[in-house]
């Protein structure tokens, strides 16, 4: 293929650019013209991805084993990074994003460079980098002679589009709307990425700057860099506040990124803002900021003035990458994020914390100042965040705590930033400014925020939980893991002398996800259905219906017994054996690495923890309240009173009563006791004082497990006239709500009025608890 290029004076070819800008009139380039251009919606995108498919499979055609390698390469990059292999839609959506990154940049410093196919070459990326030699093979590939021409139709349709715009002038993260896209939504959640509007970088690099108050300029350092958007703004304020030249701005900004394309289009972002082509001079490194690199030579990336970004949010538990998870748990205890006896907390700990601490200790100098943005929940209650909030290793001491839960449109998750100073001790109170309202889009000036939002100052100061925990706190364990759903809840269709037909829940098929949505249907012996009680079934005081689960489970002795494959062939169960035969085929087939090593057995993950021979048949009553939600549903439940499933007129007593995993449970003799108890966990009191204590989603609290068994309800005392005063409360409830449930009352108006209707015993249940007032 025949190249002609022609070396121009950059200077003098910006120069013409602007030129031609000026008599054209042509529009400055933004991110939103970029999303309405060429984002997911567009009519570009979506022509250029059925175009790129079938380039793809034209080319497999011809050289299947080139296009091959270059696919595994990605694949692997990608594997390593999320734990999984990445979806060939994926691949593409990448390639398209690359065509668009390598088209602007060429056409903005290279025109004068074409092959005589029309296609601009700029050769801009630094193939001795790992995501230089990245972007190039995804685009390199395109370039094949079986190929090029259908390549050179979206390259000009491309160029086409963009030259309406003035490339010569660009002051934002032009790429930053399109990265957030263009990552499935699905990986981005598997990378805890959240794309940060420009209003809230901008209030970060206000606060970070303003601590750090010296006359000479800071180097800064985005650790999870992304598109570029701190490090783009970054720039402009070394240029407006300290006059910096492009060379004195790339000495004083630098980005790590675990993603090779996001290392590209910061890269890209960059160049685009100081008009420096040059992208190999740019500190922006594809690389892991947790993770130490012994033979990466950094020389000015040692240590900086200000750390700045928006780390990954991920709990531990969905790290899929084992050996990585392994590695972030050590790390966690090196920080001290946790105890060694504290271990189990570690599935819910966000990996953000660990990036909090260890790009203090790691990157940035004693005095320095670090700004990043967090989930709320590590300013909340949360116990797995306990260690993280006392700012100790390394020192740091909290400045300020910015509150962004009640602001929208921001996140799908409610977040603050932290703005810290290393090496000082860290004391409480610290200032808070609680930020308030409903901006007209995400990505408003931060002028404009100012005049929409409303600002609360006030002092922050940790939440401690109850120092005397409830005498039931080990009284009560978790349900048994009847998981995965799809394998053991079933709708009875038939009942017959000895056994039963049943298939897959439809109702429980609806929600299960992916990749556990199976349908089974079988004969299972009478002897082995039991029911269960899901907490979106319950309600304060009472519950909706229970759900009939197949388990592979005998009585004896008084206490439950799980049966295997091989035990149910040889006792003769033949319908609960070619049931759970199947089961298991499913189970083998889908379940994670972890899951292989943990539970090689489907029956394995049900029996977790012994948690069904921990159950107790003696005792005939349970109490039981959500695990999940909002507020506290809590129900009793008679198990020699359970509901008879009725199909065709036929009645099924189930063999007995299974709690299961995503509620609490505490088993007694005593139906006094088991009202008593009820109606505590019921009571708006209880419900009010565990609120600071929830984990928050974008909706509000969302997690209740151990929460009101920390707050000293005492145990229950048949002498004690309080406590069957609550009692004989409680049994009238449970009666009221039983009838409101049988005249078809719905459970959204049954919750509306226990709730209004138990403010009667909101003083008795305060000073049980010895509460003065709640808030």
């Amino acid at each position: 293929m025949e190249e002609v290029c022609i070396n121009i004076n950059t200077e003098l070819k910006n120069k013409n650019m602007r030129d031609v800008s000026k008599v054209t009139k042509l529009k400055p380039l933004s991110n939103c013209e970029m999303m309405g251009n060429f984002g997911v919606s567009s009519k570009h995108y979506k022509w250029a991805i059925a175009l790129l498919q079938k380039i793809y499979h034209k080319q497999e055609e011809f050289d299947s084993l080139s296009l091959r390698k270059i696919t595994n390469e990605w694949k692997d990059v990608y594997s390593n990074i999320y734990g999984e292999q990445p979806s060939l839609n994926l691949f593409f959506n990448h390639v398209y994003l690359a065509i668009i990154v390598d088209t602007i940049l060429s056409l903005r410093f290279f025109q004068e460079c074409r092959d005589t196919s029309g296609i601009v070459h700029s050769n801009i990326f630094d193939t001795s980098t790992q995501d230089g030699k990245f972007i190039t093979n995804l685009v390199k590939w395109l370039q094949d002679d079986n190929i090029i021409e259908d390549y050179r139709i979206i390259f000009q349709k491309t160029a086409k589009i963009l030259s309406k715009y003035d490339l010569t002038v660009i002051n934002e993260d032009i790429f930053k709307g399109l990265y957030e896209e263009l990552i499935e939504q699905s990986q981005r959640h598997k990378l805890g990425e959240y794309y940060t509007p420009k209003w809230l970088v901008e209030l970060i690099l206000e606060e970070v700057l303003s601590a750090w108050n010296k006359n000479k300029p800071p180097k800064i350092l985005d650790p999870a860099c992304g598109s570029g958007t701190f490090l783009i703004h970054s720039a402009l304020y070394l240029k407006k506040q300290y006059n910096l030249s492009s060379k004195e701005i790339i000495s004083h900004i630098a980005g790590f990124d675990i993603n090779p394309l996001a290392v590209t289009v910061t890269k890209a972002n960059i160049a685009l803002l100081l008009n420096k082509p040059n992208l190999k001079s740019y500190h922006i490194y594809n690389r892991d900021a947790l993770k130490d690199y012994d033979l990466f030579d950094f020389q000015t990336l040692d240590k900086y003035d200000i750390v700045v970004g928006n780390p990954p949010w991920i709990v531990l538990r969905s790290i899929k990458n084992k050996n990585y998870q392994a590695f972030v748990k050590k790390e966690m205890l090196k920080y001290k994020l946790l105890n060694n006896g504290n271990v189990h907390l570690n599935t819910q700990l966000d990996i953000s914390t660990l990036f909090f601490n260890k790009c203090v200790d790691k990157y940035l100098q004693k005095n320095g100042v670090i700004g990043f943005v967090m989930p709320r929940s590590v300013i909340g209650s949360a116990h797995q965040h306990e260690n993280f909030r006392k700012f100790e290793y390394p020192p740091i001491k909290l400045i300020k705590i910015i509150d962004l839960e009640e602001v929208s449109p921001l996140f799908n998750m409610p977040a603050c930033v932290l703005i810290g100073l290393k090496g000082c001790k860290n004391i409480y109170p610290v200032q808070i400014e609680k930020y308030r309202g409903m901006l007209l889009n995400k990505d408003v000036s931060l002028q404009d925020t100012k005049l929409t939002l409303s600002i609360i100052h006030d002092k922050y100061i940790p939440i401690i939980n109850g120092e005397k925990k409830s005498y039931y706190y080990e009284k009560f364990k978790v349900g048994v893991s009847i998981f995965p759903r799809s394998l053991y809840f079933v709708d009875i269709e038939q009942i017959g002398e000895r056994s039963v037909r049943v298939r897959t829940s439809k109702e429980i098929y609806k929600i299960v996800k992916d990749p556990w949505k199976h349908r089974l249907n079988g004969e299972i012996e009478k002897d082995f259905v039991f029911c269960t009680l899901l907490p979106w079934k319950m309600v304060p005081f009472g519950y909706i219906e229970m759900h009939p689960v197949v388990l592979p489970i005998l009585i004896q002795n008084s206490r439950y017994k799980l049966i295997g494959l091989n035990d149910m062939k040889h006792l003769g169960h033949i319908g609960l054996y070619n049931w759970f035969k199947e089961a298991q085929k499913i189970w083998d087939e889908h379940k994670t690495d972890k899951a292989k090593e943990r539970f090689p057995s489907l029956l394995d993950r049900l029996n977790y923890n012994n948690l069904i021979e921990h159950q107790q048949l003696n005792n005939r009553y349970v109490v039981l309240y959500n695990a999940t939600g909002k507020d506290i549903a809590s129900c009793v439940v008679d198990k020699k009173n359970l509901p008879k499933f009725t199909v065709k007129g036929e009645n099924l007593s189930p063999k007995g009563f299974i709690a299961d995993v995503k509620t609490w449970v505490f088993e007694t003799n005593s139906l006094k006791e088991a009202y008593y108890l009820s109606t505590v966990l019921n009571s708006n009191v209880l419900s009010k004082i565990i609120k600071p204590y929830q984990p928050r989603g974008l909706y509000g609290a969302r997690a209740i497990h151990r929460r009101p068994l920390e707050f000293p309800i005492p145990k229950f005392d048949e002498k004690n006239e309080i406590h069957i005063k609550i009692a004989l409360i409680g049994e009238k409830y449970h009666k009221k709500v039983q009838k409101l449930i049988q005249y078809g009352i719905s459970k959204r108006q049954i919750t509306s009025a226990i709730k209004n209707e138990i403010r009667e015993i909101d003083e008795i249940i305060s000073n049980l608890l010895r509460i003065k007032e709640v808030k």
